[in-house]
């Protein structure tokens, strides 16, 4: 008989009722000694149809537990079913990890069905804290994932649903309970959510948002505050590595090379173009701008983001030029100027670290641009 097959005649026998006994419900006098035999009879009956079978077969058979649970309208009954499920977990029967994914990946797990939504995150939440952090992380998405499905215009009978999934994901972040590692938990939201924008459900908004601003203070001790509007002194003897790093950028964006994904000042989040282009002015600056880019003369690595640096400098330079009085004097101040930068375009197209055929287009495009207005 198949694993599936198997569940369902348990779990058909479960909920038999007797004929009798459905006609004098009313009349029926309930032992708490027989339903415990009887509870214990299926948590035999469960554990000996899941106990020795390989996993892909014991997630098999708890999908169609889960289905057949779905289907139940009375409370009773498929709160018993979940007791049992719980029970298997607690005793190591099934794995905890295995049962919470199945939960999030029934087709049936959706808000309308309310007791069935509810039951399984009230069980998830029990049995979670026998999942690893790989597990609970992934638990966690799958949490955030449902939460898209629930309107964003609640009304009361969707309130327990929201509510039983709200406590679940209260759970994890529940520093006490260490079930994930908070920099793991607010990592996935900054990769998830950027500029804590587009969460799953306003109603977990404050949930989410309130957890990365707690990180707050870490961001703020990793790194330097003011540092988007500080500039280096440039020596021309150029820097020691471990000088260098804070001004470290990232060749493709000129972001702050920053620590983790926390959440740090806005300002220090964007481009730093004018600190590059600041350095870049600077007299002996090549060595430093490339350690601040990471580039390396063996590699000839082309970098766009110093090209487009360059070509604004240059043009800056040209309108220096014209704006430019004649005072008589043999040598302008703008004549130091083009010395400078034509060393460093030099230095820059020499080692491939910039195209001179681009730098060349784009100042015409920029001077064309510059003469229709």
């Amino acid at each position: 008989m198949g694993t599936e097959m198997q569940v369902m005649n348990i779990v058909n026998d479960i909920l038999k009722v007797e004929g009798i006994e459905e006609a004098f419900s009313c009349f029926l006098v309930h032992r708490p000694e027989h339903e415990a035999e009887n509870l214990a009879h299926f948590q035999k009956e469960l554990k000996s149809a899941f106990e020795c079978l390989p996993p892909e077969q014991q997630e098999a058979g708890v999908r169609q537990y889960l289905t057949l649970a779905s289907t139940m309208t009375n409370q009773s009954r498929l709160q018993l079913l979940f007791s049992l499920l719980e029970t298997l977990v607690s005793n190591c029967v099934l794995p905890a990890r295995m049962v919470c994914e199945s939960i999030l990946a029934c087709e049936k797990l959706q808000y309308q069905n309310e007791d069935f939504w509810v039951e399984c995150f009230h069980l998830i939440k029990k049995i979670i804290g026998g999942v690893d952090y790989k597990g609970v992380r992934a638990i966690m998405k799958g949490c955030c994932e449902k939460a898209q499905g629930i309107p964003a215009r609640l009304n009361a009978s969707i309130l327990p649903q929201l509510k039983a999934l709200e406590n679940v994901i209260e759970y994890i972040f529940d520093r006490n309970a260490c079930l994930l590692p908070g920099y793991f938990i607010v990592n996935e939201i900054q990769k998830a959510y950027p500029d804590n924008k587009n969460w799953p459900h306003w109603k977990l908004a404050n949930l989410l948002s309130s957890f990365v601003e707690s990180f707050r203070a870490t961001a703020q001790m990793v790194s330097i505050i003011g540092h988007s509007k500080m500039l280096p002194v440039v020596e021309h003897s150029g820097y020691a590595d471990h000088l260098i790093n804070p001004w470290r950028l990232d060749p493709a964006t000129l972001k702050f090379s920053l620590k983790g994904n926390l959440p740090y000042d806005q300002n220090l989040m964007q481009p730093q173009t004018g600190l590059l282009r600041y350095v870049l002015e600077q007299p002996y600056s090549r060595d430093m701008v490339c350690s601040m880019l990471g580039l390396q003369k063996q590699h000839k690595q082309r970098c766009l983001a110093l090209e487009e640096q360059l070509v604004e400098l240059v043009v800056v330079a040209m309108e220096r030029s014209e704006g430019e009085a004649d005072t008589g004097e043999e040598v302008s101040h703008s004549h130091w100027l083009w010395l400078h930068l034509s060393s460093q375009l030099i230095y820059f197209v020499l080692f491939q670290f910039a195209s001179f055929p681009n730098i060349v287009m784009a100042l015409h495009d920029k001077v064309r641009i510059a003469q229709t207005f």
